[in-house]
Protein backbone atom coordinates (compact mmCIF):
# COMPACT_ATOMS: atom_id res chain seq x y z
CA UNK A 1 0.00 0.00 0.00
CA UNK A 2 3.12 2.70 1.05
CA UNK A 3 3.69 2.24 -2.89
CA UNK A 4 0.00 3.41 -3.90
CA UNK A 5 0.34 6.46 -1.54
CA UNK A 6 1.31 9.67 -3.22
CA UNK A 7 3.12 12.14 -0.48
CA UNK A 8 4.52 15.39 -1.11
CA UNK A 9 8.13 14.18 -2.32
CA UNK A 10 6.91 11.40 -4.47
CA UNK A 11 6.54 12.34 -7.79
CA UNK A 12 10.52 13.74 -7.35
CA UNK A 13 11.47 10.84 -6.04
CA UNK A 14 9.97 8.67 -8.64
CA UNK A 15 11.15 11.19 -11.36
CA UNK A 16 14.74 10.23 -10.04
CA UNK A 17 14.42 6.98 -10.16
CA UNK A 18 13.15 6.84 -13.63
CA UNK A 19 16.13 9.01 -14.73
CA UNK A 20 18.65 6.56 -13.38
CA UNK A 21 16.78 3.72 -14.81
CA UNK A 22 16.73 5.35 -18.18
CA UNK A 23 20.64 6.38 -17.97
CA UNK A 24 21.64 2.88 -17.16
CA UNK A 25 19.60 0.94 -20.31
CA UNK A 26 21.16 4.02 -22.23
CA UNK A 27 24.20 3.19 -21.18
CA UNK A 28 24.56 -0.54 -21.47
CA UNK A 29 23.40 0.13 -25.20
CA UNK A 30 25.98 -0.14 -27.70
CA UNK A 31 25.57 2.74 -29.93
CA UNK A 32 22.21 4.83 -28.33
CA UNK A 33 20.52 6.88 -30.53
CA UNK A 34 19.39 10.33 -31.10
CA UNK A 35 16.08 9.44 -29.20
CA UNK A 36 17.64 7.30 -26.32
CA UNK A 37 19.97 10.76 -25.93
CA UNK A 38 16.86 13.05 -26.60
CA UNK A 39 15.24 10.67 -23.61
CA UNK A 40 18.03 10.97 -21.34
CA UNK A 41 18.22 14.23 -21.51
CA UNK A 42 15.12 15.90 -21.08
CA UNK A 43 15.37 13.86 -17.61
CA UNK A 44 18.73 15.30 -16.94
CA UNK A 45 17.28 18.96 -17.84
CA UNK A 46 15.93 18.70 -14.53
CA UNK A 47 18.41 17.68 -12.68
CA UNK A 48 20.71 19.72 -10.71
CA UNK A 49 24.33 18.66 -11.30
CA UNK A 50 23.57 16.19 -14.35
CA UNK A 51 25.61 18.50 -16.68
CA UNK A 52 23.05 18.74 -19.25
CA UNK A 53 23.91 20.54 -22.39
CA UNK A 54 22.17 21.05 -26.02
CA UNK A 55 20.70 17.85 -26.49
CA UNK A 56 23.92 16.04 -24.89
CA UNK A 57 23.70 14.56 -21.58
CA UNK A 58 26.21 11.85 -20.57
CA UNK A 59 24.54 8.64 -18.68
CA UNK A 60 26.89 8.50 -16.28
CA UNK A 61 26.50 12.32 -14.87
CA UNK A 62 22.74 11.96 -15.00
CA UNK A 63 22.44 8.87 -12.73
CA UNK A 64 25.22 10.48 -9.89
CA UNK A 65 23.46 13.27 -10.13
CA UNK A 66 19.74 11.85 -9.85
CA UNK A 67 21.50 9.67 -7.23
CA UNK A 68 22.78 12.34 -5.25
CA UNK A 69 19.09 14.11 -4.65
CA UNK A 70 17.47 11.12 -4.42
CA UNK A 71 19.60 10.55 -1.32
CA UNK A 72 17.66 13.94 0.00
CA UNK A 73 14.58 12.75 -0.41
CA UNK A 74 14.17 8.89 -0.94
CA UNK A 75 13.84 8.90 3.59
CA UNK A 76 12.12 11.01 3.67
CA UNK A 77 9.73 10.30 1.17
CA UNK A 78 9.66 6.80 2.17
CA UNK A 79 8.47 7.87 5.95
CA UNK A 80 5.71 9.68 4.84
CA UNK A 81 4.20 7.28 2.73
CA UNK A 82 4.59 4.08 5.57
CA UNK A 83 3.08 6.60 8.15
CA UNK A 84 0.22 7.33 5.47
CA UNK A 85 -0.25 3.12 4.67
CA UNK A 86 -0.25 2.68 8.47
CA UNK A 87 -3.19 5.06 8.94
CA UNK A 88 -5.07 3.65 5.68
CA UNK A 89 -4.79 0.35 7.32
CA UNK A 90 -6.59 0.78 10.53
CA UNK A 91 -8.90 3.25 9.14
CA UNK A 92 -10.40 1.85 5.89
CA UNK A 93 -12.05 -1.78 5.62
CA UNK A 94 -10.50 -3.60 2.43
CA UNK A 95 -12.24 -2.34 -0.18
CA UNK A 96 -11.74 1.41 0.41
CA UNK A 97 -7.91 0.36 0.90
CA UNK A 98 -8.03 -1.01 -2.65
CA UNK A 99 -10.51 1.66 -4.34
CA UNK A 100 -10.67 4.76 -2.00
CA UNK A 101 -13.28 6.12 -0.15
CA UNK A 102 -16.58 8.03 -0.43
CA UNK A 103 -15.21 11.79 -0.21
CA UNK A 104 -17.99 13.84 1.73
CA UNK A 105 -18.58 17.63 1.68
CA UNK A 106 -16.86 19.63 5.01
CA UNK A 107 -17.98 22.85 5.85
CA UNK A 108 -15.83 25.59 5.93
CA UNK A 109 -15.52 28.78 7.93
CA UNK A 110 -15.59 31.98 6.12
CA UNK A 111 -15.84 32.52 2.31
CA UNK A 112 -15.37 29.69 0.27
CA UNK A 113 -17.50 26.40 -0.64
CA UNK A 114 -16.02 23.97 1.68
CA UNK A 115 -13.30 21.11 0.86
CA UNK A 116 -14.04 17.40 0.65
CA UNK A 117 -12.55 14.93 2.27
CA UNK A 118 -11.81 11.16 2.64
CA UNK A 119 -14.63 9.93 5.25
CA UNK A 120 -11.60 7.86 6.82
Amino acid sequence: MDRRIIGPLSPRVDYLTAAISIAEHVRRIPAPGVAAFRLLWRFAANIPGANATGLHADPSDVAQAARAELEVHAEADEEVRLAAAIRARRQLDEAQQLFGSKLTRHAQTGAGSGQYRSQA
